[in-house]
């Protein structure tokens, strides 16, 4: 029962952290595009497509760890609540 319950926090905690990493990586998009002017006076395109892909791929790890992370909290949350019903049904109340 313990196990469980260790296990859907540390997928909660998992969900959160794939979250903040999602915001950290947006604000680092919007840093790159409004210091676009840093790029030596120049637009850079290449520079800023490879930017944008690296960006891409991370919102897309974020999120596919974030969705990850909510169907293991769901079903280590379908665990403890079968686990506790075991319990109920295997404790001998006349004891």
């Amino acid at each position: 029962m313990l196990v469980s319950a260790i296990a859907q926090y540390d997928a909660i905690q998992s969900r959160n952290n794939a979250v903040i990493a999602s915001v950290h990586t947006s604000e680092n998009m919007m840093n790159t595009l409004s210091n676009m002017h840093n790029f030596a006076g120049e637009q850079n395109f290449g520079l800023l497509h490879d930017l944008d892909n690296q960006f891409s791929l991370e919102m897309l790890t974020n999120s596919l760890k974030y969705k990850m992370a909510c169907l293991q909290e769901e079903m280590f949350s379908k665990m403890h609540k079968k686990e506790l019903e075991n319990n109920k049904k295997s404790v001998n109340y006349l004891a």
